[in-house]
C-alpha cells in the first residue's frame, strides 16, 4: 500500500466532494408590494395578441364624477364681514412678522461695526476675546439660577 500525503487544501475538496453544502435558513422571497384595488389596472389579453384593460367600478365611477358639472351662481363681495375678518387677519399676521423681525435683529447693547481693514486675529488673543466675553455674560445682572463656571 503506497503512502501518500495530502495537503489541507487537497483534503477540503475532497471532504466537500462528499458532503453537499445546503444553505441552512431558505431564501427570503422577494417584497410584494400592496396595492389597493383601486389602484390595480386589470388586463387581458385578446385572441390576436393585443391587451385591453377592463374598466374596475371605481373608474365607472370616476368617470360619471367627471361628466357631471354643477353650476352654481356666485354673487360678489356678498360676506362683508368675512373681507373684515380677513383684512384683520391680514394685520394681525404683519404685527407678528414685525415683533420677529425685531427679535432677529441685534440685542441690545450688541452692536457690530463694520470693519474696513480686517486683520486676523492672532489664535491667543482670539482666545482672551472669548474668555473676556464668557465673563461678561456670567455676570449677567438678571439671577441666574444655575450656571458652571464658564472660564
Amino acid at each position: 500500500m503506497a503512502r501518500l500525503l495530502l495537503s489541507s487544501g487537497q483534503v477540503q475538496v475532497i471532504a466537500s466532494g462528499f458532503v453537499a453544502i445546503k444553505p441552512r435558513q431558505e431564501t427570503r422571497p422577494s417584497p410584494k408590494v400592496y396595492l389597493p384595488e383601486k389602484f390595480q389596472v386589470r388586463t387581458k389579453e385578446l385572441e390576436d395578441g393585443r391587451v385591453i384593460d377592463i374598466d374596475t367600478e371605481a373608474d365607472i365611477e370616476v368617470r360619471r364624477q367627471r361628466l357631471l358639472v354643477e353650476i352654481k351662481e356666485t354673487k360678489p363681495n356678498v360676506d362683508v364681514e368675512g373681507n373684515a375678518a380677513l383684512e384683520r387677519n391680514i394685520e394681525i399676521i404683519k404685527q407678528l412678522q414685525a415683533k420677529v423681525v425685531d427679535k432677529m435683529s441685534t440685542p441690545e447693547g450688541h452692536v457690530e461695526a463694520p470693519v474696513k481693514n480686517h486683520k486676523p486675529v492672532s489664535k491667543a488673543k482670539r482666545r482672551k476675546m472669548i474668555k473676556q466675553e464668557l465673563q461678561k455674560s456670567a455676570q449677567a445682572e438678571d439671577g441666574l439660577y444655575y450656571q458652571r463656571r464658564m472660564w
